[in-house]
């Protein structure tokens, strides 16, 4: 490629030596040249996550008067790495009123935009439309989206249930048949609900890899939210807490993602715990079997729920009945709380049955020398302490003197042990001992008091 370069005076001026110029051949002039591609024209247009409508007549609809518009601006020069993209908004049958603002420093091959700067007005649909701009040139305007602005919440709901109704006591055992109803609102989509807290539902937002708005679902979780029909109206059977006393929190949901007011909705039923009842006497470190009984108001029970000290639940099958049995070992040196619930066919999941069963397992101390709570003996007079268990087939004893080190000793056949010890200094003393069985059980220490001389 060759390229010619000349450089002219008017004729008048070819003899004027003060216009004379010299060029030196050693790189005095140099010539730069550059190449651009424009941007592409944006294609993927989002308005608050929901994806590009093209006509006003199937307009999403937004709960936001200040919208965030973006879009995919690209660039076919892998040095524009940032773009800035101008968009324009406008009512849609007053294209007139066509405002536009800018968004600076948007990635290039990356989703990106900004709110509206204005507060839109409410229940009119706006076009809108964008483009990209490298800095030396621009794409072509995308196509028209449209949106309608609605932030009108919706009325709270009428909330009714055909066989839980409020201000009675009920059996309780089957779900509660609810009924949602929009209450004069004529764009509710569907309803959230909550129990006893309150608390509503989160909508989630969020992106994919290179920023792709991904559109909420609000009935994603479909324990905590309903679609209504077309009237708004719908009808669900759940299953409340097994609390006896339970509160629904009810909203709608409008077709721009507005939430109602709550309406709440509190009844009451009766307790239907299932029946525990021991098969044989309870007794410290043996197992024991309890046979589990379904509560008369509850139906079909398939299986039931079993913790002991809350630890991790176990599921027993129901055999004939509804019954089954339950062989757990009481040996928590604090007690025993093993909580039953049953877990009917109809999803109906029962209150709490109780079995609690505590048993004293602190030994017996006792000392001629240095009686129990009494003043004796003194300082360098050694007295002999005797260990007798309270629960059979004790191992050992521990024993700690005044915060000592501990001391473990065996325990003679007939579950008993002494020891001998003389106290350093007069006044107050604590022997704190506990039993430990054969099988590795430590047991409730006993804090036996005494004073010395």
């Amino acid at each position: 490629m060759k390229l010619a370069l000349e450089i002219r005076l008017a004729a008048a001026d070819e003899d004027n030596p003060a216009l004379g110029v010299s060029i030196s051949g050693t790189g005095g002039l140099t010539l730069e040249a550059t190449y651009n591609t424009p941007p592409a024209t944006p294609t993927d247009l989002y308005a608050d996550y929901l994806s590009c409508e093209r006509t006003p007549e199937k307009a999403s609809y937004l709960g936001d008067p200040s919208p965030t518009l973006v879009a995919k601006l690209s660039d076919a020069d892998p040095g524009d790495v940032l773009l800035t993209g101008d968009f324009a908004i406008w009512p849609a049958d007053h294209p007139d009123q066509r405002f536009e603002f800018r968004q600076h420093y948007l990635l290039n091959g990356r989703f990106g935009g900004g709110p509206v700067p204005e507060r839109l007005a409410d229940g009119v649909t706006y076009g809108w439309q964008v483009r990209a701009d490298d800095g030396t040139d621009t794409s072509a305007w995308s196509k028209t989206c449209c949106f309608t602005v609605d932030v009108t919440q919706p009325a709270a709901p009428v909330v009714a249930s055909s066989n839980y109704p409020p201000n009675v006591l009920n059996p309780g055992g089957v779900p509660v048949d609810f009924t949602f109803t929009p209450n004069g609102s004529t764009d509710v989509i569907g309803y959230q609900f909550s129990w006893n807290n309150g608390g509503g539902n989160v909508i989630v937002w969020g992106h994919g890899p290179d920023g792709t708005p991904i559109p909420p679902n609000p009935f994603a979780d479909t324990q905590t939210t309903v679609k209504a029909k077309r009237n708004g109206t719908v009808t669900v059977s759940l299953i409340p807490p097994p609390t006896g006393f339970d509160t629904i929190y009810v909203q709608s949901i409008d077709h721009a993602f507005n939430t109602s007011p709550i309406t709440q909705y509190a009844f009451y039923f009766a307790d239907t715990a299932p029946t525990i009842t021991p098969l044989s006497t309870s007794q410290f470190d043996t197992p024991v079997t309890l046979k589990l009984a379904p509560n008369p108001a509850v139906g079909k029970v398939l299986s039931y729920t079993v913790e002991d000290n809350g630890g991790t639940p176990q599921t027993i099958a129901a055999g004939t009945g509804g019954t089954a049995t339950v062989t757990v070992t009481l040996n928590a040196i604090y007690g025993n709380d093993i909580t039953v619930a049953s877990n009917s066919a109809n999803g109906w999941v029962s209150s709490d049955a109780d079995f609690r069963q505590y048993f004293d397992t602190t030994p017996t101390v006792t000392s001629a020398d240095y009686p129990e709570g009494a003043t004796s003996g003194g300082v360098g007079i050694p007295g002999t302490f005797n260990f007798a268990e309270s629960i059979p087939h004790t191992a050992s004893f521990t024993y700690q003197f005044d915060g000592e080190p501990a001391v473990t000793i065996p325990a003679a056949t007939d579950g008993t042990a002494q020891v001998t010890w003389a106290p350093t200094f007069s006044g107050f003393h604590v022997l704190n001992v506990y039993g430990t069985t054969a099988d590795g059980i430590n047991m409730q220490p006993y804090y036996f008091i005494f004073f010395v001389n």
